[in-house]
């Protein structure tokens, strides 16, 4: 018996409570020409993807099993900061486009033939550069997502609405539905295309249909950690977390 995917919730309560003390220095007036200093480094061209290597560099400090807190832990304080200034949101607008430069041409490295025989060393220096390629491809994407995001997607609608509040639920119970199905099909005499097929439309009918359970439901709305039905539902792309000074 393991956590399965829930190790992720898990890794957020931890990394909230960790973090919660700096998040709350950031939001305070003291701390603005913090901001002020971390936005305009942000600005600078190319400073963007600097990150990656403070990430790479996180991933040699111990992990639990297959999972390192620390890296995890650093993209979770980076995706605080990214939403704590306006001007670092209209950075990632501006460099979006090159990001997704970025992450093609680090995905296309991360996958040719002679970088993937690296890993059989990865303790060398030549294993380090590709443990940095490797988690470039993966800064770079957000910052893609994040930029093209706010750029294109940055409104309402009911499908967002109805979406943005089944994301955690749908989160939990995926897996389950995965499983249970998967059990069943893969015992099938039938092509693995069509195994593949069922199990993939079959988990996704199961997981919104106990959803659509869930959501009408208020003892489990709030055990699946839902807002009442009375609240609103979430603002997409809501204001910077942290104010700016007067």
């Amino acid at each position: 018996f393991t956590p399965a995917h829930l190790w992720f919730i898990l890794f957020l309560f931890i990394f909230a409570v960790i973090a919660l003390p700096l998040f709350l220095w950031l939001k305070r007036d003291a701390a603005f020409p913090v901001r002020e200093r971390i936005a305009a480094w942000f600005a600078i061209p190319g400073v963007m993807f600097l990150p990656a290597v403070l990430f790479a560099l996180l991933t040699l400090l111990p992990a639990l099993g297959d999972k390192n807190p620390f890296y995890y832990l650093g993209l979770f304080v980076f995706g605080f900061v990214l939403m704590s200034h306006p001007r670092i949101q209209e950075t990632l607008d501006r460099f979006a486009p090159l990001a997704l430069i970025v992450a093609l041409a680090a995905t296309v490295g991360y996958y040719l033939p002679e970088i993937q025989r690296i890993r059989i060393d990865p303790d060398s220096t030549v294993g380090y550069a590709y443990g940095v390629v490797s988690i470039l491809c993966t800064w770079s994407w957000l910052v893609t997502m994040i930029g093209f995001g706010h750029r294109f997607l940055n409104r309402t609608s009911p499908a967002l609405r109805y979406l943005s509040e089944a994301a955690f639920p749908v989160y939990l119970l995926h897996l389950p539905a995965n499983t249970v199905i998967g059990w069943f099909v893969v015992q099938m005499d039938a092509d693995p295309v069509v195994k593949y097929v069922i199990i993939n439309l079959g988990t996704f009918a199961l997981t919104f249909a106990v959803y659509e359970v869930i959501r009408r439901v208020g003892f489990l709305r709030f055990a699946f950690g839902m807002k009442p039905r009375t609240s609103s539902a979430p603002k997409i792309m809501p204001t910077p977390l942290i104010k700016q000074s007067a």
